[in-house]
């Protein structure tokens, strides 16, 4: 009797773990990141041409406008920035907004994904600008916090407040 209980314990425990383990194994997508750079940049120019954005980019693959050019001065890897912002997917469900929470945000450049340390380098003080990322500079195959997937390109409108 005793060994029966044990074993139906050790079932259902198992079973719960392997559930739980690959529930969230289905999640992360691994894919060569050849062959995603690739996906990435070809949806980034299909959403500029739909948005009828006239985007440039950099080496890394950030595509990007500056929408308004702030008063020339512009802050360093180390800097610590204030910026507000609106965060979204490419088919445009927003993820995060420091507009919708009525305060910009203060960090230290170190502080977030590297597609942000890149882009908020390309902006004046006061400045304005969007930013087509690639995953790989922003969260890819693991995603963040259930609302952005593995492999997501993110779209950052970013104001550049101010910064030290």
């Amino acid at each position: 009797m005793k060994t029966y209980l044990f074993a139906s314990i050790l079932i259902i425990v198992l079973s719960t773990f392997s559930a739980c383990y690959f529930s969230k194994l289905k999640k992360t997508k691994v894919v060569d990141p050849t062959i995603q750079a690739e996906i990435e940049k070809n949806a980034i120019i299909d959403y500029a041409i739909a948005n009828k954005l006239k985007v440039e980019s950099t080496d890394s693959g950030i595509h990007y406008i500056i929408s308004k050019k702030g008063n020339g001065e512009k802050p360093s890897a180390s800097s610590k920035v204030k910026a507000h912002y609106k965060g979204t997917l490419l088919d445009g469900t927003k993820f995060d907004s420091s507009y919708d929470r009525g305060e910009p945000l203060d960090f230290r450049l170190s502080q977030v994904i590297k597609g942000w340390q890149e882009a908020i380098l390309l902006l004046d003080k006061g400045g304005k600008g969007t930013f087509l990322i690639p995953s790989d500079l922003a969260y890819g195959t693991r995603g963040a916090g259930g609302l952005i997937p593995a492999n997501a390109t993110l779209v950052f409108d970013i104001e550049l407040v101010d910064f030290q």
